[in-house]
């Protein structure tokens, strides 16, 4: 869609003959091939963080736990582009809208609510309390989510200015 959209350049947007954005899925694709490799294969084997086994672990439930939080953050933005584009043109909305405006009311108190509330549970408590601590989760989940987020917000403001240029030059 982004593509679609010109958010991303040519090269990574362009679809092919079955209309699939191949490129980036291959990119997809290989990245996490790539670092699964990393992490699970290279890391527990040249450093000294303990029992390989553990490790694994501690990596699945703190690259889930990031996940998490990226997605209740993302997900958080549906309810704000909701009222944003109410007071924005509510006109316009009215005539797209396709539920009743009881039910968006309620979704866009319920939904941040539940997005904060799955944020700070997940930063809280630990997964693997035997393995990690509360204290030291905060930490590494936290950070990693915010390191992730730092990360799309870059690569999407150079996807979004080559895509920019790229409209420009022709």
């Amino acid at each position: 869609v982004a593509g679609l959209d010109q958010r991303l350049p040519v090269g990574v947007g362009k679809l092919n003959k079955n209309r699939v954005p191949a490129t980036a899925i291959n990119f997809q694709s290989i990245t996490t091939i790539f670092l699964t490799m990393i992490i699970f294969f290279v890391v527990p084997y040249i450093t000294k963080l303990g029992d390989p086994a553990a490790l694994a672990n501690e990596v699945y439930f703190i690259v889930q736990a990031a996940t998490t939080l990226v997605w209740a953050v993302s997900c958080t933005f549906f309810f704000v582009n909701l009222g944003v584009f109410y007071f924005r043109d509510k006109r316009a909305f009215h005539l797209h809208r396709i539920f009743p405006m009881p039910v968006l009311v309620i979704c866009s108190i319920v939904g941040p609510v539940a997005c904060f509330a799955a944020i700070i549970d997940t930063l809280l408590n630990s997964w693997i309390i035997s393995l990690i601590p509360n204290g030291n989760w905060w930490y590494i989940v936290g950070g990693l989510t915010l390191f992730c987020l730092v990360i799309a917000a870059i690569g999407s403001m150079f996807a979004t200015s080559e895509a920019a240029w790229e409209d420009l030059n022709q």
